[in-house]
């Protein structure tokens, strides 16, 4: 009777050990030299934020937010080799740590213009990063970058929030968002009050948007607004994204500052 006793305190032990364990690690998951973390929140909106490796509470880091497409969530990062990439060029020291938000668009066959997704984005899920997280709040180091549908949101987001964002990074972009004039007036307003922003767009020549990019780029050069436009081989798939995700961190990093 003694000796059984004895088994199950002993089995108790363990397992306490075991689970002890499990949510150490997860505690100090935020501490490993060589892996970022990813973690889901449902509030305020549905979104995935990535903490790079030995992140820190008491350091300031630059944000990237990563708008998904038409038909997808947050996940096409991940199958995108996002994460993969950016734990192998921190540790590899080819760019700086930074945090990433990728938030989930739930209504994403409504029109841009019918939609509240940007203001849910810079009313409610901006500012919750911002004062959860160890983030930088300057313009200079803070981005935002989208494919497809998402480089759509993400041109019409950073141009109405000009103040905001400095970074500005437009992959498979579909069409322009903007009137020449309605451009041209954000460009104006702001002159001389903020630097201008960091702009890439890219798109595979196998695109069937190619002439909706080229009709931005156009848009751009015609107000003098500079940009980097990237044509690359490939169509408007995932594999065209698996190919340039790579690229797209170290231009983020690159031209984000701390």
């Amino acid at each position: 009777m003694i000796r059984n006793i004895n088994h199950n305190i002993q089995l108790k032990f363990l397992l306490f050990l075991i689970l002890f364990g499990c949510l150490f690690e997860s505690v100090i998951g935020f501490y490993d030299e060589k892996k970022g973390n990813i973690v889901s929140y449902s509030s305020p909106m549905k979104f995935q934020i990535y903490f790079p490796p030995d992140y820190q509470k008491n350091a300031e880091y630059p944000v990237l937010f990563l708008l998904h497409g038409q038909s997808q969530n947050e996940s096409i990062w991940q199958q995108n080799g996002l994460l993969e990439a950016i734990d192998r060029l921190i540790q590899e020291k080819r760019i700086q740590p930074l945090v990433v938000v990728m938030p989930r668009e739930e209504r994403y066959m409504e029109l841009l213009q019918e939609s509240n997704y940007d203001q849910m984005i810079i009313d409610q899920l901006l500012p919750f990063v911002r004062e959860t997280f160890q983030i930088g709040n300057k313009r200079e180091s803070t981005g935002i970058g989208g494919i497809s549908r998402g480089a759509l949101w993400a041109q019409k987001i950073a141009f109405h929030n000009y103040s905001i964002f400095g970074v500005i990074g437009l992959h498979s972009l579909p069409d322009r968002v903007f009137s020449d004039s309605t451009v041209f007036r954000i460009f104006e307003d702001n002159k001389g009050l903020f630097p201008e922003a960091k702009i890439r767009i890219d798109i595979g020549t196998e695109d069937g948007y190619l002439d909706g990019a080229r009709a931005f780029v156009q848009q751009l050069s015609k107000l003098g607004y500079p940009y980097d436009f990237i044509l690359n081989s490939g169509k408007h798939d995932i594999d065209y994204w698996k190919s340039q995700v790579e690229n797209y961190l170290i231009w983020y990093s690159d031209n984000l500052q701390k």
